[in-house]
């Protein structure tokens, strides 16, 4: 399996629009909802940023998803979930050493918004994981 035919079954654009290959690398989604991604080698850093990619996608998308500034800890929670799951149906694992600044940043907004994540256990769970 490769990045490409991943961003495929996710349709994810690799490369046949408008934008410069240089807006694709790191992987944007504009204004439309489109996710754009250049194909590159694989590794697992790179699947996950693209799983990434495609699971906010999909967040934002969604019209009956609430999407407030005030939960971005939540959402950085369910973005990487949703991602490692759809790591785990193409059968690879994201090791947790990938997520660890997401867990960290996830801390960090919780506690700025005064949200107790010791009431959340699975959020808790996966923010403490080292």
């Amino acid at each position: 399996m490769t990045i490409l035919d991943v961003a495929t079954k996710y349709g994810v654009c690799v490369g046949e629009c408008g934008l410069t290959p240089e807006e694709h690398w790191p992987g944007v989604l504009d204004p439309f909802g489109v996710a754009h991604y250049l194909p590159r080698r694989f590794t697992r850093r790179a699947l996950r940023n693209l799983l990434l990619l495609v699971a906010r996608r999909d967040r934002e998308a969604d019209l009956g998803y609430l999407n407030i500034k005030g939960y971005d800890w939540y959402y950085l929670w369910r973005d990487n979930v949703t991602a490692s799951k759809m790591a785990m149906d193409l059968g690879y694992r994201l090791p947790a050493r990938l997520s660890r600044l997401d867990r960290l940043r996830c801390l960090q907004l919780a506690r700025k918004g005064g949200v107790k994540l010791s009431r959340r256990s699975s959020i808790y769970a996966w923010a403490h994981n080292d």
